[in-house]
């Protein structure tokens, strides 16, 4: 027996891209101070109406349950940030770690609402690709050092959240459509 995987690839593209629009676009039209709170309202709606066929419960309470639990997933990756910060004397690992955690958190959270064909395979994807947002961070600020001047971002913290919120859009799309499951053996 083995494993099959099918992929649904042109709707996980097309939630990983309207993630990424989406992010930039409230960076570059909205108040840089009020982006990273109203942001990730933005993001929860945007998985739910990108994947509205998959909403398993009525769309208007998955709306409202996702923008109730995204407001304390924040807070929690807000105060894992600074504590983990703390632990590890470092703030990029503690950053790392949150980012990671809070990527977890937004998986779960969908879960609640929203089909996972791949409930642990998402989630594993989804806390990876949390966990490399840092790294990509770094790499697009030290191969592309006008990356933040040329989309408009005056600050890092703007393309910490684009690159979060399209890299873990990406994770939790892979949860939505993508299904793991093991091959029957052929009969004869």
């Amino acid at each position: 027996m083995g494993v099959e995987v099918t992929a649904d690839i042109k709707r996980i593209l097309i939630t990983t891209v309207a993630c990424f629009v989406v992010a930039t676009s409230a960076f570059s039209i909205i108040d840089q101070d009020l982006v990273p709170l109203i942001s990730p309202f933005f993001f929860t709606l945007l998985i739910i109406l990108a994947n509205l066929g998959q909403v398993k419960t009525n769309k208007l309470k998955a709306v409202g349950l996702g923008l109730m639990l995204t407001l304390p997933v924040f807070f929690v990756s807000v105060l894992a940030g600074v504590g983990l910060t703390q632990i590890f004397k470092n703030g990029q690992a503690g950053m790392i770690v949150s980012s990671a955690i809070s990527a977890g958190l937004m998986f779960l959270v969908n879960s609640l609402y929203i089909n996972m064909r791949s409930l642990k395979a998402g989630l594993g994807v989804t806390v990876v690709l949390g966990f490399v947002v840092g790294f990509i961070v770094q790499l697009i600020e030290l191969y592309l050092p006008g990356a933040n001047s040329l989309t408009g971002f005056i600050e890092d913290p703007g393309l910490f959240f684009i690159c979060w919120q399209t890299l873990v859009g990406l994770g939790i799309s892979i949860g939505i459509w993508v299904r793991v499951g093991q091959k029957m053996p052929a009969a004869g």
